[in-house]
């Protein structure tokens, strides 16, 4: 009986086993985006899909705050003086706003004056709560803009619009401000998205038109809308995709060769075998899809597109990586999970069951003992053995 043992496992580096993941994750990521791509133009155009954004568009363009654009692109208005934004957004929040959401609340010149331009509610008409949940803006800047009107006797006049300061309650001298302060008062509506870095004010309180196309777009039917739209349009598409990209490269090519072998794996010289050393069965690649796959689908699904999905899905990765790390073999999530081993299939020896193996042991065995007066020490310790399941062994003649 001789101690040269024809099995010999040696698991792959942990060089080999990153690096050949990382070409399997590339690849998958290319081609799961890829299809992607494909799935959401198609969906994005179908006449389903298409409703939602149609829908959305028409609330907000027939909230008359914003409008279509030549390309059919729903854009803000551009407005030269702060009035006509004003006529604009008292229209929205006096007509059309409190249609959406059943508000009985009365809005009127007042209201706008203590909730657009930050006045005091000297009327007592609102609490304390109402008035403390007035934009950041209007709470951090609109009596330093504006004030009310006063009338001859210096009582403020609260059934039309304030003025700005530097109106000195007189609307003539609308002409006489500089250009910098008309900017200014327009700004406090609207600030394009080229320019908010360079307004200080914007950048930090946002403006009117910000405000108020969130309170739009917080509607249950708009949210609907762009939930629906996001999920049809972008989120099943993506999570397809990705799906799809792990089914090609970690179950269907795997498939096709006798050890389990990705992309990854036969650049980087390794292969798979089960728990125990023998061959893997193709039984367990199903586990080890299903839970890459299944990780992605209900991440996306459940979390959406955003970077609370990125991060979840780079901890189950770095999570993935540091068992590798710490276990002796080297071992990721999923290889717990389908009983599986990644070994370096050139300096490797298996076979496909312990049956196999026990036959192998004894032609070695046999041949060995018939030479044994013959061979020298140095040469049994070198006997080369075929693998029937490794085509990189040469079978000893």
């Amino acid at each position: 009986m001789t101690n040269n043992k024809v099995k010999k496992i040696e698991v792959a580096p942990l060089f080999n086993r990153t690096f050949g993941a990382i070409i399997d994750f590339v690849l998958t990521l290319l081609v799961g985006l890829g299809i992607f791509l494909g799935l959401s133009n198609i969906m994005m155009n179908t006449k389903w899909v298409k409703s939602f954004k149609e829908d959305y568009n028409s609330v907000i363009v027939n909230s008359g705050i914003m409008k279509y654009d030549s390309k059919n692109q729903v854009v803000p208005y551009v407005l030269d003086t702060y009035e006509e934004y004003e006529e604009k957004f008292y229209s929205f929040y006096k007509e059309y706003l409190p249609t959406l959401r059943d508000n009985t609340q009365e809005i009127d010149k007042y209201w706008y004056n203590v909730f657009i331009y930050g006045q005091d509610d000297i009327l007592n008409r609102y609490s304390d709560k109402e008035l403390s949940n007035r934009y950041e803006l209007v709470l951090a800047i609109g009596k330093s803009y504006f004030e009310y009107r006063k009338d001859g006797e210096g009582n403020p006049i609260t059934s039309e619009f304030a003025l700005p300061i530097q109106y000195e309650n007189d609307p003539a001298n609308k002409d006489n401000i500089t250009k910098l302060v008309k900017k200014k008062l327009v700004s406090y509506y609207y600030v394009s998205d080229s320019e908010i870095e360079n307004d200080p004010i914007a950048k930090e309180y946002k403006y009117i038109y910000f405000y108020s196309l969130s309170e739009l777009t917080s509607l249950p039917r708009l949210t609907k809308d762009y939930q629906n739209f996001a999920l049809y349009g972008t989120t099943l598409p993506l999570a397809l995709g990705l799906t799809l990209g792990i089914l090609i490269f970690f179950f269907i090519i795997p498939m096709c060769f006798k050890n389990g072998e990705t992309i990854g794996k036969l650049v980087m010289h390794t292969c798979l075998v089960n728990k125990l050393g023998y061959q893997y069965r193709r039984i367990q690649l199903v586990p080890r899809f299903i839970f890459m796959a299944l990780s992605v689908l209900l991440i996306i699904y459940f979390v959406g597109i955003n970077l609370i999905t990125v991060g979840i899905l780079s901890a189950l990765l770095l999570a993935s990586f540091i068992t590798m790390v710490l276990t002796k073999d080297h071992k990721a999530i999923h290889d717990f999970i389908a009983g599986t081993l990644v070994i370096d299939k050139r300096n490797s020896t298996w076979f496909k069951d312990i049956n196999e193996e026990e036959r192998y042991q004894k032609q070695v065995d046999d041949y060995e003992e018939r030479h044994n007066k013959e061979l020298a020490v140095e040469d049994r310790t070198n006997v080369i053995y075929s693998n029937p399941h490794n085509n990189d062994n040469k079978t000893p003649q």
